[in-house]
């Protein structure tokens, strides 16, 4: 499994959480005392790859770039998806017995039917309704994020 490095991370991700206390824990790293936001340990090609097989999504050249750097966050009420360890499983079992990323499969297979999306779109991630209220930093990482990962 790669190790954790901050400075891989996508740009804009990397300058919202520099300033964040880091502290590694099972699985990733740690972002704040209470728990609120987390970076999950990066993937390399070889579990993108069998992830993809397992269950038929295809993970686009950015996103991937984004795995091998944090394998998901969640920061605040921002959850980037990932590609959880007990999905790799046979058969694939979504697990909340410890921390990991909200799963990109189920995502775009069920989470998305909420959305107006193409019907290949990947689900990458979703936020709070309240987030809007968290101030303008979220948008601007959000919009960021979008025109790094497009």
């Amino acid at each position: 499994m790669p190790t954790f490095d901050l400075q891989r991370l996508p740009p804009p991700l990397l300058s919202f959480v520099e300033g964040l206390v880091a502290e590694p824990f099972p699985g990733g790293l740690l972002l704040r005392s209470d728990r609120s936001s987390l970076l999950f340990e990066p993937v390399d090609d070889e579990r993108i790859d069998a992830y993809e097989q397992r269950h038929g999504v295809i993970v686009p050249r950015r996103y991937r770039d984004f795995l091998r750097s944090t394998n998901g966050a969640t920061i605040l009420d921002l959850a980037l998806f990932g590609l959880p360890p007990s999905m790799q499983q046979d058969p694939p079992q979504l697990s909340r017995e410890g921390f990991q990323p909200l799963d990109l499969a189920t995502a775009t297979r069920f989470w998305r039917t909420a959305y107006e999306a193409a019907p290949d779109a990947l689900h990458i991630g979703s936020c709070t309704e309240g987030m809007q209220g968290t101030g303008q930093a979220f948008a601007d990482l959000l919009a960021d994020l979008e025109d790094y990962l497009e």
